[in-house]
């Protein structure tokens, strides 16, 4: 299960899909953005608050634009930074009401 919610917990959009689909293939619905239109572009009326799971350059991108970012994810042999790790945790402050 994906959703897009307010800062309420309140749920704003909501998508299905079986294990074996990767989330990141949810993020421009859960958004609302339409392919058909400028793919890179999207409009948020607040903040966007996406776990690693949705991280891939072409996400990024997007969220960039917006700033706002993905949570920081570690990989092997290359550990979070400091910085990194005080980003998440404030993001993960704010996350945690749609968990």
């Amino acid at each position: 299960m994906h959703a897009n919610t307010d800062e309420d917990g309140f749920v704003k959009k909501m998508a299905y899909t079986p294990g074996n689909v990767h989330n990141s293939k949810e993020f421009d619905k859960l958004l609302g953005i339409n392919k058909h239109k400028n793919k890179n572009k999207i409009k948020t009326c607040g903040e966007v608050y996406a776990d690693s799971a949705y991280a891939n350059k072409k996400n990024d991108e997007k969220l960039s634009q917006q700033n706002n970012k993905v949570l920081h994810r570690a990989y092997r042999n290359t550990p979070l930074t400091d910085r990194q790790k005080q980003e998440n945790k404030q993001r993960s402050s704010i996350r945690y009401i749609v968990e």
